[in-house]
């Protein structure tokens, strides 16, 4: 038998009885530890080493148990560096944030669970702990079935598939009777010689994400029954202003509109505004239903103004007045009417001169508002609305 270097990487060339065989040291073993090559020290003793050789003439006998000796050592470098892999995995994960588990295999013993997965379940690893009774444990349990089957559980199956896996369906119940909801995730762990020697199985609580989700759904559950109501109160309005167009008595319109329509429609449209801001992540069918309840209410209650204005003419009633936030508010109003086309551009040229006026702010903006409305109609082919304002002199009322 003969001993030699091989080129390239650690490695024998043993010659026996005439036959070659190679016995690989792989750069993988030295770098994880140098005394997983004491085994093959032991193997390979001096003699080898100084080249000797045996006698042809050897018993048999003698070399078969050479031959078992060796695939003992052979299967003894593999354990050992097995086992190395292990302990290093359980000193890493042993601080990791995500709970973790580590199990060997094939005899499923639990080895490991590190600091976070102890304070998710509220337990500690128990000695007999293996992956075929950890479910009753460790308190893990199936929302529909109750008992989790064992051989449904993540790290059981990911070491029979010999491939990751993942499962949503994973419940817990601490020893205080606190529900864990948990996404359980699991990983075979393969060898030296590519065997399946244990598995890493994590878990990820959703317990917290979840119950804010519930209360997201509640909310937006009951913030579309009163959008409903909304609707149906807009809808029964409607059908009343219908109704009062039928009415010939100006008079019992005026009462209709004043009773049955101003009063609720402030609600209804504070109410759709305020369901808008409460609701910043509602999706875009809800938002649309919102803003649709505020136009209407607005378009109904400028028609009940316009009639109880044609009924009842108010005095006027000047104050000093920013007249370019009356002006933006006119415009504002004319943007939101189905009459107004949105090709129109609307230009802006406000002076700097103008600042307050005596005006009654509710019946100038009616007065714009009537202007503006009457631009638009006679604008069919769109183009473009100046709006401008300059100081001037008022000529005298003729007497």
């Amino acid at each position: 038998m003969a001993a030699e270097l091989v080129p390239g990487g650690w490695g024998m060339n043993i010659a026996l009885f005439g036959t070659e065989s190679f016995l690989p040291v792989s750069l993988w073993n030295v770098d994880l530890s140098l005394w997983l090559l004491a085994p093959l020290v032991l193997f390979v003793d001096g003699s080898f080493l100084k080249g000797e050789t045996f006698s042809r003439g050897s018993d048999l006998e003698a070399h078969k148990d050479e031959e078992d000796d060796r695939t003992t050592d052979r299967r003894h470098v593999h354990y050992r560096a097995n086992e190395l892999l292990l302990r290093s995995l359980d000193a890493l994960m042993s601080e990791f944030p995500v709970p973790i588990w580590i199990a060997e295999w094939p005899s499923g013993r639990l080895r490991s669970m590190n600091r976070a997965s102890q304070q998710l379940l509220g337990r500690k690893l128990e000695p007999r702990s293996t992956l075929f009774n950890c479910t009753d444990l460790y308190g893990f349990y199936h929302p529909d079935l109750g008992t989790y089957p064992p051989e449904w559980f993540p790290a059981l199956r990911a070491v029979k598939s010999g491939a990751p896996v993942i499962v949503e369906d994973l419940r817990a119940l601490t020893p205080e009777g606190e529900r864990r909801l948990l996404v359980g995730w699991a990983m075979p762990l393969r060898g030296y010689a590519g065997e399946i020697i244990g598995v890493v199985a994590a878990f990820f609580d959703r317990t917290d994400a979840h119950k804010q989700e519930k209360a997201y759904e509640a909310h937006i559950q009951e913030l579309t029954r009163e959008v409903e109501k909304l609707k149906g109160q807009l809808t029964a309005m409607e059908r009343k202003v219908a109704q009062a167009h039928q009415l010939s008595n100006i008079g019992q319109m005026t009462a209709i509109l004043a009773h049955e329509i101003r009063n609720p429609l402030g609600a209804i449209a504070n109410a759709a505004e305020l369901l808008l801001q409460l609701l910043p992540n509602a999706d875009e069918n809800e938002r649309e239903l919102l803003q649709l309840i505020s136009s209407e209410a607005r378009r109904l209650s400028d028609f009940a103004r316009q009639v109880l204005t044609y009924a009842r003419m108010p005095d006027p009633e000047p104050v000093l007045t920013p007249i370019h936030d009356v002006i933006e508010q006119a415009l504002d109003l004319l943007e939101k009417d189905p009459q107004f086309d949105s090709r129109i551009r609307i230009r802006k040229e406000f002076s700097p001169a103008v600042t307050l006026c005596s005006v009654d702010p509710d019946l100038i903006k009616e007065v714009l508002w009537n202007l503006l409305l009457n631009a638009v109609q006679a604008m069919p082919e769109a183009g473009e609305l100046v709006v401008a304002t300059d100081l001037g002199e008022i000529p005298d009322r003729p007497s």
